[in-house]
This record gives structure tokens, C-alpha cells and sequence, in this order.
């Protein structure tokens, strides 16, 4: 038997642990008819009880009740016997978890020690070697559905585009890693582990690697056994990462020659040469805002929405402008955007220091004139993340709060 089949028939210990109320409600597992004999479901009961409702079961059947759900139909779904459907009908992460694991089971170890392209030797992240099967299976499958589109990247955005995902890994991981690490470390005699220390330095790795071998002696599945739904978690982060940058890659693609001409002078562009990505929350399945430079230097923010808001805005600061020249008022800046319905591009807003006191003035009396504005606008969410100082220009750079009800 293969290992990814030995895997597949391990899966169901994870999915079992990692599934909600609502997948096992909705699912056509089969119970084991000896449910009642489980004195786990019983715990959890009263666990989810006193959570939901403090203990008052009363209440907490009340708040049942409001989904359609009753303490003696969800006795038989606590149970850790529900047989898990057949491999067809996993879900997404499910599978993609069973492909990541084989791959961690037969990586080899020298490899996991290696510099990686996505990797800072500068900074580095706790745990690196945990993270390198999940790079590379996102790697494999992200470009498997691209093909030759990521030749728009040179090497480094490519690598950006990586750490982005390790980025959003080391989050999700690491104070379980952590913990892990501790209890593998310790001797359970303090005295001890203090001597031990000293005897071999602060900076001895050899903890730390013999922690990393005992995590891949099975290709990271005791891990994830025990934390099913950091399983879930880390398999979910993969998928939207590979969903969320073929969308990007394939707009990249298809926007090319509009992107040239934002410099107004229809300049080729060979390659995007680097990306700031994550530079805002997630959203939508793990989307964000990237900020990309080009082989010519432009540089441009992808906007995974559609920048609609932002089309009016900048088309009603436009009009304010021709009626200021009228009086001598200080111009706004205006930015050039290529809307495209459910995305678009945006010129890319540097911040700059003010070049003379003049300049200050100017930013600070500009800033009370775009505050007027916003007011009569109903804007909200107008914190200091959200607006760019560019020289004597305060820009906005988030605008989804425009005439808030």
C-alpha cells in the first residue's frame, strides 16, 4: 500500500475532529448505534453549555432550538465514531491536507534545512523547516494552474508571493509549535533544564532539529491528529492562497497592456520585479491588497474590489479642483485607477516627507479641506492606516466607507 493511501484511510481521524456540528448535520455518515455508551459526549455537552449559555441548560437548549437542533439529536454527533465519507466526497481542505502530508512524509530532511528562495536569514521565522512541504505543495499546484503566466514574475515577486503564505502560516502555527516545542524540550526538572542550557549555549540547535525529525518521523500527521484544526487551518490557508493568486496572476495577465500606459507614455513593461503583499486584512478567502514594482519601475496596488468608490472620488475631487482654480484654493492630488467591476489597479501612492515649511502648511490645510469633504460625505473609518502622506498631499487610500448609512 502506497503511503498517500495509508494516509488517506489515517485521514478520517483528523477530519473527524477537525468537522463542525453543521458538516456532520449535513453530512450521510453513519453512527455507530453504541453512541450512548460514550461518556465524551456528555463532557462536551456541558462544555459547550457552559460557553454558550454558562451552565444554564435551559438556555442553552433555548439557543438549540433557534437552529432547529435538540440535546438528544446532537448526542450522536459528538461521538468520535462517525465514519467519514468516501474519498470523493471529502472536503477541499481535506484533500488538500492528504496531499500536503504525503509530501511531508517523503521530503527529505537535508531539505528542510536548506535557504529558500522565501526564506530572510536576516529575520527568520520560528519554525521555518515546519512550513517548507506547505510552500512547496502551494507552489506545485499554483503554478499547475497558471502555466507560463508566472513568467510575468522575475524570481523575487515569485518569492514574495511565497512569503506571503509563510507569512499567514507562521500565524496560524506557531503558538501551538510553540507549546510543542516547550513540552519536548523540557526534562520536567527546571534545575535541569537550566544547567542544560547553560552547559551547551543558548544558541545550540540541537533541540530544535531533533524537535523538527520527531515532527516529520511520520510526515507531520501525530501533529495534526492531535490538532485537528490547525490541520484544517493550514490546508484552508493553502487553498485560498493558490485560489486568491491564480485570480491574480490571470487579471495581471489580462491587464498587461493597460497597465502600461499608467505612465502615460505607453512604456513595455517585461516584468513585475517585486510585491508587497497582505497589505490589508483578508477578505473573501484570504484576498488582499497587493503593491507591485516593474522592471521600469512603476509601481502600481492591486485592489481584489471593485474600486468604483474610488472612480467617483477621484472624479468628484476633479470637479473640486476646476471650481478651486476659480479662487486660487490648493489642488487635490488626483490618482489614476483602472476599475474592472469586481477588481482593478490603482496608482501607487508613496509616502513622502514635506520638501519646505510651505509644504507643511499646505499638507495640514489640505487636510482640513479632504476632512470637509468626508464629513459631508458620511465617511467613516478614516484612522491613520488608511491615509497616506504624499509630500503636501494627504491621500485617502481606503475609500469603502464613502456615504456610510
Amino acid at each position: 500500500m502506497s503511503s498517500l493511501l495509508t494516509i488517506s484511510k489515517d485521514l478520517s481521524l483528523i477530519i473527524k475532529k477537525a468537522s463542525t456540528i453543521t458538516e456532520r448535520l449535513n453530512c450521510s455518515s453513519t453512527i455507530n448505534a453504541n453512541y450512548k455508551d460514550d461518556p465524551q459526549i456528555e463532557n462536551r455537552l456541558q462544555q459547550w453549555c457552559q460557553v454558550v449559555a454558562k451552565g444554564n441548560l435551559a438556555k442553552f437548549e433555548k439557543r438549540l432550538a433557534w437552529d432547529g437542533l435538540d440535546i438528544e439529536n446532537l448526542r450522536p454527533l459528538m461521538a468520535d465514531d462517525i465514519d467519514v465519507d468516501d474519498k470523493e466526497s471529502l472536503p477541499t481542505w481535506a484533500n488538500t491536507l492528504e496531499q500536503l502530508l504525503d509530501i511531508a512524509r517523503n521530503i527529505p530532511r537535508e531539505q528542510l534545512f536548506s535557504p529558500q528562495p522565501y526564506l530572510d536569514p536576516e529575520n527568520p521565522q520560528p519554525f521555518e523547516p515546519f512550513y517548507i512541504p506547505c510552500i512547496q505543495f502551494a507552489q506545485q499546484i499554483l503554478w499547475s494552474k497558471v502555466g507560463k503566466l508566472t513568467d510575468l514574475l522575475n524570481p523575487t515577486a515569485q518569492a514574495d508571493l511565497e512569503c506571503s503564505l509563510l507569512n499567514r502560516l507562521v500565524t496560524i502555527c506557531t503558538s501551538t509549535l510553540l507549546d510543542e516545542f516547550f513540552s519536548f524540550r523540557s526534562s520536567g526538572n527546571d534545575v535541569q533544564d537550566f544547567f542544560s542550557i547553560r552547559i551547551r549555549g543558548h544558541k545550540s540547535q540541537e533541540k530544535y532539529r531533533a524537535f523538527i525529525d520527531k515532527l516529520f518521523k511520520d510526515g507531520l500527521f501525530s501533529l495534526f491528529e492531535e490538532y485537528a484544526a490547525l490541520g484544517r487551518l493550514v490546508a484552508t490557508a493553502i487553498d485560498f492562497w493558490v485560489e486568491a493568486n491564480a485570480e491574480f496572476l490571470n487579471r495581471l495577465a489580462t491587464d498587461w497592456s493597460n497597465i502600461e500606459q499608467f505612465t502615460g507614455k505607453h512604456t513595455p513593461l517585461k516584468e513585475v520585479v517585486s510585491i508587497k503583499a497582505s497589505l490589508s486584512d483578508p477578505h473573501n478567502r484570504g484576498r488582499s491588497v497587493y503593491a507591485l514594482k516593474f522592471d521600469t519601475g512603476l509601481k502600481i496596488v492591486y485592489k481584489p474590489k471593485s474600486l468604483g468608490l474610488d472612480v467617483a472620488f477621484y472624479e468628484f475631487l476633479s470637479w473640486c479642483n476646476q471650481k478651486n482654480t476659480q479662487h486660487q484654493i490648493l489642488p487635490f492630488k488626483i490618482f489614476q485607477i483602472l476599475n474592472r467591476s469586481d477588481y482593478g489597479w490603482m496608482e501607487y501612492v508613496e509616502s513622502l516627507p514635506c520638501e519646505d515649511e510651505t509644504g507643511a502648511k499646505h499638507f495640514y490645510q489640505r487636510s482640513g479641506m479632504l476632512l470637509c469633504l468626508l464629513h459631508i460625505l458620511e465617511t467613516t473609518d478614516c484612522h491613520y492606516e488608511n491615509i497616506i502622506a504624499h509630500g503636501e498631499h494627504p491621500v485617502l487610500v481606503d475609500l469603502e466607507t464613502l456615504l456610510h448609512h
